[in-house]
């Protein structure tokens, strides 16, 4: 059952001054180490938010790729689902790790969240070949495509 994420889905993370905490039991593609994040919204910084490790003095910001890419399709391989224990689409929420000082965002690895479970894994996409690391971010279509 392989899932294919194409559209915007979760919406729990859209909620004022919240802090949902996600267990990751691999860590995260070359900090294997950190494995409890904090996922933050701050209603200012919409649409972007932030993934803070729990036990260390790291984070990132982080944004849905449907609002940098609209038409950003996400294979996600089987065994990622199942380690997942994802049973429906509906329960995925996909982020991207953006690059403050360069603007850009990582559209070959997004952080894949079952926000049933909260459990997350940073998982590189099937179709990782159609996009990149440093997928430019146009701030003006951003702020168009959100009033």
């Amino acid at each position: 059952m392989k899932i294919i994420v194409k559209e915007k889905i979760g919406e729990k993370m859209r909620k004022n001054e919240e802090r949902y905490l996600y267990y990751f039991p691999e860590g995260l593609i070359g900090l294997e180490n950190l494995k409890e994040f904090y996922f933050l919204v701050r209603t200012e910084e919409l649409p972007f938010y932030w993934m803070v490790s729990k036990n260390e003095n790291f984070s990132f910001f982080v944004v849905s790729p449907f609002i940098i890419c609209p038409n950003y399709i996400a294979e996600i391989p089987d065994e990622e689902i199942n380690f997942l224990e994802i049973k429906d689409e509906k329960e995925i929420v996909l982020s991207v790790i953006v690059n403050r000082k360069e603007f850009t965002a990582n559209l070959i690895a997004p952080i894949v969240l079952n926000q049933n479970k909260n459990i997350g894994k940073q998982v590189i996409i099937a179709n990782y070949k159609d996009y990149s690391v440093n997928f430019p971010i146009n701030y003006a279509y951003i702020i168009q495509e959100n009033k």
